[in-house]
């Protein structure tokens, strides 16, 4: 699973970096909603 989101974190620099719009600020979106969720579920479950 580690490797799983160091891929897509990978994935969403490059795209962020080559500023490919729409995809790259998805994969960014989803990124982030991925470590918000992390957060939440180690938080508070």
């Amino acid at each position: 699973m580690k490797h799983f989101i160091k891929t897509i974190n990978n994935a969403a620099q490059y795209l962020g970096n080559k500023k490919l719009g729409v995809l790259g600020r998805a994969l960014m979106v989803g990124r982030e909603t991925l470590i918000i969720w992390q957060w939440v579920s180690v938080e508070h479950l």
